[in-house]
């Protein structure tokens, strides 16, 4: 009956179904990074054990690097999110949040100093906490007033219809002889 949907690749029809591969790659993929970057900015790290494990040096440097991949993830999420927005009014809203976003950049430029210690040469940081809280809250802010335009959109969850449970059973096993 219809074709393979397995990895998202073609729709009930058999055709080819990019919208749904470019939604899970270029969309999902950057709001999961997002979140993850976020956690990493606030925390400096991913894993409560690492937690324990790691130097507040380089937890500050880890922070740093989860607001920089933040801003990035968040940045391409808005970018790769924009024409799909159909309803003008929330499209409006990406561009202002995407404004947002640029100024927020350019603030994150005056968070961090690099100083080089002249007499073993290491790198250390000097971390303008008060900016790096506000461009991390600014950005979370942008972040969570994205997610539900993108839900609205069926951007990032798809309504799907309840449906009959023998009728998708007999669609199953039709599919698994057609695929063999």
């Amino acid at each position: 009956m219809g074709g393979r949907t397995t990895e998202g690749t073609f729709s009930e029809t058999g055709v080819w179904n990019v919208a749904n591969i470019y939604s899970e790659d270029m969309i999902f993929f950057h709001a999961l990074w997002s979140d993850r970057s976020r956690m990493m900015a606030r925390l400096g790290c991913l894993d409560p054990i690492e937690d324990a494990g790691l130097d507040e040096g380089v937890k500050l440097n880890y922070k740093v690097t989860g607001l920089k991949w933040f801003y990035m993830h968040l940045d391409l999420l808005i970018s790769n999110s924009k024409f799909a927005i159909k309803d003008a009014k929330l499209n409006k809203n990406i561009e202002k949040l995407h404004d947002k976003l640029c100024k927020v950049h350019v603030c994150m430029k005056a968070i961090e100093t690099k100083k080089i210690n002249q007499k073993d040469h290491n790198d250390t940081i000097e971390v303008n906490e008060k900016l790096f809280d506000s461009c991390y809250d600014e950005m979370v802010i942008i972040f969570e007033t994205l997610l539900p335009i993108l839900y609205k959109e069926n951007l990032i969850y798809q309504y799907i219809k309840k449906y009959d449970v023998k009728e998708r059973k007999t669609l199953a096993l039709e599919r698994a002889i057609q695929e063999g």
